[in-house]
């Protein structure tokens, strides 16, 4: 999903709908921070892992930025 794409979808919600995330294990939180993070294509391909991997933030390696509802 881009930033476009969502900003589309925002603007058809009422201002005080609540976001919320998928929890650690089942059920959902609300979202409560946007944060910024670089990322590199996760080569482990395991199902459970997901498809995008952290790395350190003053890194110079990375395939992207992106940005995660936490």
């Amino acid at each position: 999903m881009t930033a476009k794409e969502l900003i589309n979808h925002l603007k058809t919600l009422p201002p005080e709908t609540r976001i919320a995330v998928k929890g650690y294990e089942d059920g959902f939180d609300y979202a409560k921070t946007l944060k910024e993070f670089k990322i590199i294509k996760r080569a482990n391909t395991a199902w459970y892992y997901g498809d995008l991997e952290e790395v350190d933030a003053d890194s110079k390696h990375f395939d992207e930025i992106v940005w995660v509802l936490q």
